[in-house]
């Protein structure tokens, strides 16, 4: 049963992962696909943390690190989406605009990972109290 829950918290990645290669499908620019898989992990993170509040609606908890790091993916989607804009728009060299879209992916997916374990950290301590 742990292992069922470890896979289903790790959700937002596998959305990230699973819809990058599906927009592979589609011509677009390298930039644009990390932009649409950023914003569907983002989305399903924002999505587990609903259910997550809606599962334990009557209990008095402080959400307040879950809020941030929906506040802070969410932040980092429009820094994704200005670079993606300086990347359609040829504004700097080849070499500059890779460069930071990747080291920005990284980023990105450093700050999901830490928001996934904050959620577990919460969803633990939820299931916890409710025993």
């Amino acid at each position: 049963m742990e292992e069922k829950k470890s896979i289903l918290e790790y959700v937002p990645v596998l959305a990230f992962i699973a819809s990058y290669f599906l927009l592979h499908l589609f011509d677009w620019m390298e930039t644009t696909q990390f932009l649409l898989a950023s914003i569907i992990g983002t989305l399903t993170y924002g999505l587990l943390v609903a259910d997550l509040k809606m599962e334990h609606k009557g209990k008095k908890w402080n959400y307040r690190q879950l809020n941030f790091f929906i506040g802070l993916l969410t932040v980092f989607n429009l820094v994704l989406f200005f670079q993606s804009f300086l990347h359609w728009r040829r504004m700097v060299s080849n070499i500059a605009r890779v460069s930071i879209m990747y080291v920005l992916l990284i980023i990105f997916i450093a700050i999901l990972f830490r928001a996934i374990r904050v959620y577990s950290y919460h969803k633990t301590m939820l299931e916890n109290k409710k025993k």
